[in-house]
């Protein structure tokens, strides 16, 4: 995210997965699946991720409850955008 302002806790993602309760490798599942990110490292380069607690809470929140939608009552319309 460029000039983001946080408005959660800035962590890694150790103490991202430590407040979720969650193992780093799920961290890095949702990085696949398009988590949020502050920060990311430099490929080749030493360095780590910086996350806003709020802002992936929200996104969980809201792929949480596009997930019930598609299970509950989706047409197929909304699969076709994921």
């Amino acid at each position: 995210m460029d000039r983001h302002q946080a408005t959660g806790e800035v962590v890694n993602r150790a103490g991202l997965a430590r407040i979720m309760g969650v193992s780093p490798t799920a961290i890095n599942s949702w990085l696949a699946r398009g988590c949020p990110v502050i920060t990311e490292p430099e490929r080749g380069k030493d360095g780590e991720y910086q996350f806003d607690t709020a802002a992936v809470i929200r996104w969980r929140i809201n792929a949480a409850i596009l997930a019930d939608h598609r299970r509950a009552t989706c047409c197929g319309a909304c699969m076709a955008k994921s």
